[in-house]
């Protein structure tokens, strides 16, 4: 008898509905600076920003605007052909390591940070 899969669920602030392969590149495939030193920092250099929960998602996407306008849940399988790592200093972050075309099999959801009447607009 196997066991259960079993899943974990992320959220990513994104750029679209549904989200594009670039919502998903490493800091290095953006042509980003590594900043610093360290196996923590290779590590998220070579991946992507995730969070815990929608909050924490929502909380970042507050105070960094221009990272996105939607966050996207992930349900991602421990059998997953991808690495995930608890990093960062900031609650509930983690980074996810793998190609992007494999992320984007996993998004099950994508939701607006702000609500339609909080946008904005009049």
């Amino acid at each position: 008898m196997t066991a259960p899969e079993t899943t974990r669920t992320f959220y990513r602030i994104v750029t679209a509905t549904p989200p594009v392969l670039q919502d998903f590149f490493s800091d290095r495939e953006r042509g980003k600076p590594r900043r610093g030193t360290g196996p923590d920092i290779d590590f998220m250099w070579n991946g992507f920003s995730v969070f815990e929960t929608e909050d924490q998602a929502r909380a970042q996407a507050a105070r960094f605007p221009k990272i996105g306008d939607y966050i996207a849940r992930l349900e991602i399988p421990d059998e997953a052909s991808l690495q995930v790592r608890r990093t960062g200093s900031t609650d509930g972050h983690h980074t996810i390591q793998g190609a992007a075309e494999v992320v984007c099999q996993y998004v099950v959801h994508v939701a607006p940070v702000r609500p339609a009447d909080q946008s904005g607009g009049e």
